[in-house]
């Protein structure tokens, strides 16, 4: 939790950011799938 706090904060690169976007998306929606 803590690396994906410190790429948020420090968002130099659009793509990775982006990425990480999609990658908590993908866990909400798991999460609510799931739930």
């Amino acid at each position: 939790m803590n690396k994906l706090n410190k790429r948020i904060l420090l968002p130099k690169n659009l793509k990775g950011m982006t990425l990480v976007c999609v990658e908590v998306g993908k866990n909400i929606d798991t999460a609510v799938v799931s739930s």
